[in-house]
């Protein structure tokens, strides 16, 4: 809990530095902070696993066999939660 919130302070923390001693870093780091409020949506992390999921089985059949991807169940997941099937 609070995961998301600490690393944004972090980074903006990161950036107001570089303002002031790299500011050509500041377009990486804006960039960056994009990329990791992304990673703190488990909805997006959902539909990525099913399309592994769906992927895996439709085009690599026989690597499907050895390995399993959940299925999430958005029923039961939000931005914050992400629930899978039990493997």
């Amino acid at each position: 809990p609070g995961g998301r919130q600490l690393v944004l302070s972090d980074l903006s923390n990161v950036r107001r530095v570089l303002r002031i001693v790299k500011p050509a870093l500041l377009p990486a780091v804006d960039e960056f902070r994009m990329r990791v409020k992304g990673e703190f949506d488990y909805r997006k992390e959902a539909r990525q696993m099913d399309a592994c999921g769906r992927y895996l089985r439709s085009k690599r059949p026989r690597l499907a066999r050895r390995i399993a991807v959940p299925a999430s169940l958005p029923e039961l997941s939000s931005r914050k939660v992400l629930t899978m099937a039990w493997l």
